[in-house]
């Protein structure tokens, strides 16, 4: 089953990472980068042939994905830079209490 197979890669690159801390997860990210590689292929073919099963245009629904996300990180960085500029006027301001 093609949702099984999925699932299994997932499961076989999250163990390298799970439950790790960050500079553990970047080293054995390094160490087996190959293993990663792999896993994400098996990945990527293995959604490519889901969506062909499932009469899905890949590519046309990871283009709608992937601009629903730009949309969502530039409304992210539009309220960060408004944030710093707030803070940036109130840091030059002096109060005193």
């Amino acid at each position: 089953d093609k949702f099984d197979h999925l699932h299994e890669e997932l499961i076989e690159m999250s163990k390298l990472l799970r439950y790790k801390e960050v500079n553990d997860r970047k080293e054995s990210v390094k160490t087996n980068k190959l293993l990663f590689e792999d896993g994400i292929g098996d990945l990527l073919f293995g959604t490519f042939r889901l969506a062909n099963q499932l009469d899905v245009d890949a590519e046309e629904v990871f283009n709608k994905v992937k601009e629903i996300t730009f949309q969502l990180l530039k409304r992210t960085f539009v309220k960060i830079s408004v944030v710093n500029r707030v803070a940036k006027y109130f840091a030059n301001k002096r109060y005193f209490l």
